[in-house]
């Protein structure tokens, strides 16, 4: 019943119908359909040392929104390509991308071998994030790193946040991510940087914080971090950078997987920090899943565990993750892809120290004060409940235009054991987004397309019911001046509403600009404009405990920015490459925390506020190389 009355919102509801009424009526209008005939590309793609089958490549015909990803044993089809001669970009991580120029797609078809060599390091990959749409790496006039999911797994990181430590440019402070700095300390609130799950939004509608727990270490296929502004295509949280996870395929044949990792704590360094003396402290986590495909029908199920007695105390927690993928091809070269995955965290919360001014006679000796290893409000546990789930439909119209349709829900579910369980109550956030790829011309590639979504939340530590309707619209060209010169503009129009609150209208462009003087050098430079509507949190939160409370904020204005960048990306040999790159931010209206001491110095209030000026300025320096017969790979930045 929750679902249904989330979607019975009336104005953003209307218009993500009409508009996509109106669309889809386009689309069947004279002219958007091709009338001449057409035939198909089918091919296998192997190791070219093996000769095995390589399954997961991305398969592209230049000039054409056509395109595949080669399945069981690295065969592949691509339909519905008029009758000419055409080139195919074949690529995967891990290998060198090939050209194969000259296939006729006639009444007999193609039946084509592609051999892939390995190189050392993905050097050039294919991406999405930078621009709603397949390209490659070096093509992209953002700062980009993909981190792959082979790297990741060498790493034995237990979640996706330990990965994301390596990427340069991006660091933590407790789980906020920062990326070149915009972020700062805000204890998993309104956090600046948008994290996508397959192009799917994974920010919650109540505290608009990240639960990086909602990603299963063993789902990642790759990670693409996007520096710099992306409110220009991805909106509200992208003021500062986007995270995008690439979930994996299912694979063509039964597989299964196995991981589980243990670990256990030293004591402490000083004999007074030790709160727990006749346990043994650690942890342990298990991951396991499932993979296989029916037909033209394949589905991937996974479990996870991660539970840990914690280095202090109430720094205990239990987590438990549940997630399935389930991919559907259709004889028109369309798919239809469904995810779903479920989160329970129970979690102990450390609130603050026991006297973090001064000891008071026979509470806590002098030795102990700052340290959190003993905390005032003993027990405190942390419950949250996740559902995340989307459905999306794509297929090509034509050789030129291509459709994607998503609907997603994200419900989360905090509860706490401060003072009067189930003060929480579910925040839902319902989204439905619908994109166009177009090829008006050999020379461009526009994306078009809209998206609406709500954000209900109610609670008694947010001062009631709160919900707002959130639409948008975007589009962007890109121009191929040159074979080797590529320029890109764009724009995005966003509304947000608030009931018996403020209306908010916000429009972002973006301008970028990739050239590639040699085939191993590629310069980039954009500039563009971000922005990030205030969360439920920061406006109405109401809440106390002990000597330390946070306060409702009557107004807060959106924060604002202009980011600008240039880089160089030069690859040398096959085995490494060097990225460089600088970049400035400058911010409007920033929402922080205003700490006030109140009247006594045992009494923390805390309120938020705008910061009218914030100006971030840097450089990046990043490069990799592998050696040893390929055994040693050393990065850096």
């Amino acid at each position: 019943m929750e679902y249904r009355s989330v979607f019975s919102l009336r104005p953003a509801g209307r218009l993500c119908a009409s508009a996509l009424g109106l669309l889809l009526l386009l689309l069947q209008k004279p002219g958007m359909a091709t009338g001449q005939e057409v035939g198909m590309v089918r091919g296998t793609v192997v190791d070219a040392e093996s000769g095995r089958g390589l399954v997961g490549a991305n398969i592209q015909v230049p000039g054409t929104v056509l395109g595949t990803i080669t399945g069981r044993g690295g065969g592949f089809v691509v339909s519905g390509v008029p009758v000419g001669s055409y080139s195919l970009r074949v690529s995967m991580i891990g290998y060198r991308s090939v050209l194969v120029d000259s296939v006729r797609v006639a009444e007999e078809d193609p039946v084509l071998v592609v051999e892939l060599v390995e190189t050392a390091i993905g050097l050039n990959p294919v991406i999405v994030t930078a621009d709603r749409r397949l390209q490659r790496l070096e093509e992209s006039s953002s700062s980009v790193t993909v981190l792959p999911r082979a790297e990741i797994a060498a790493r034995t990181n237990l979640r996706l946040d330990d990965a994301l430590e390596m990427v340069p440019g991006v660091y933590f402070m407790e789980e906020d991510i920062n990326i070149r700095g915009v972020t700062g300390y805000r204890a998993n609130a309104g956090s600046r940087v948008l994290l996508l799950l397959d192009g799917t939004p994974l920010i919650t509608s109540d505290t608009g914080g990240i639960g990086w727990d909602m990603v299963p270490i063993q789902d990642i296929e790759r990670v693409e971090v996007v520096k710099g502004a992306g409110s220009a295509l991805w909106g509200s949280g992208a003021i500062g950078g986007v995270v995008n996870v690439i979930t994996r395929r299912p694979s063509q044949r039964g597989v299964f997987t196995f991981r589980s990792t243990a670990g256990l704590y030293d004591d402490p360094s000083e004999e007074v920090w030790v709160w727990a003396p006749d346990r043994t402290l650690g942890y342990t986590r298990f991951d396991l899943g499932y993979s296989k495909a029916v037909g033209s029908t394949a589905l991937r199920a996974s479990a996870s565990r991660y539970a840990s007695t914690g280095d202090r105390q109430d720094g205990d927690f239990n987590k438990w993750n549940l997630s399935g993928k389930l991919n559907h091809r259709f004889s028109n070269a369309g798919e239809l892809e469904f995810y779903a995955a479920w989160l329970r965290d129970h979690s102990g919360v450390f609130v603050q120290w026991r006297s973090p001014f001064e000891a008071k006679a026979g509470d806590v000796a002098p030795s102990q004060l700052f340290h959190p290893f003993f905390s005032e409000d003993e027990g405190n546990q942390l419950r949250l409940t996740w559902i995340n789930t989307y459905l999306k439909y794509s297929r090509p119209l034509g050789p030129r235009t291509h459709l994607r349709i998503r609907g997603s829900l994200l419900r989360s579910m905090l509860g706490n054991q401060f003072d009067t369980a189930g003060a929480f109550s579910p925040a839902h956030g319902p989204g439905l987004e619908m994109q166009l790829d177009w090829l008006p011309a050999d020379r461009h590639i526009i994306s078009a397309g809209f998206d609406g979504k709500v954000h209900l939340v109610r609670g008694k530590y947010f001062d009631g019911s709160h919900r707002e309707y959130a639409v948008a619209a975007y589009l962007q060209d890109e121009w191929q001046l040159r074979t080797n010169l590529r320029f890109t503009a764009g724009v995005r129009l966003d509304r947000h509403e608030f009931r018996n609150g403020p209306t908010t209208y916000q429009a972002n462009p973006r301008l970028g600009l990739n050239y590639r003087p040699a085939p191993a050098l590629s310069m980039r430079a954009s500039a563009g404009r971000g922005f990030r509507v205030p969360t439920v949190a920061e406006r109405a939160m109401s809440f106390a405990t002990a000597n330390f409370s946070v306060l409702p904020t009557q107004r807060l204005d959106p924060e604002r920015s202009w980011t600008y960048e240039a880089g160089i990306r030069k690859m040398v040999g096959n085995s490494s490459y060097l990225d460089v790159a600088v970049f400035q931010n400058n911010y409007r209206d920033f929402v922080e925390p205003l700490i006030d001491l109140g009247k006594t110095a045992a009494q923390i209030v805390v309120s938020f506020q705008n910061v009218p000026d914030a100006r971030i300025r840097g450089f990046e320096l990043a490069g990799g190389t592998r050696g040893w017969r390929q055994r040693l790979q050393v990065e850096g930045g």
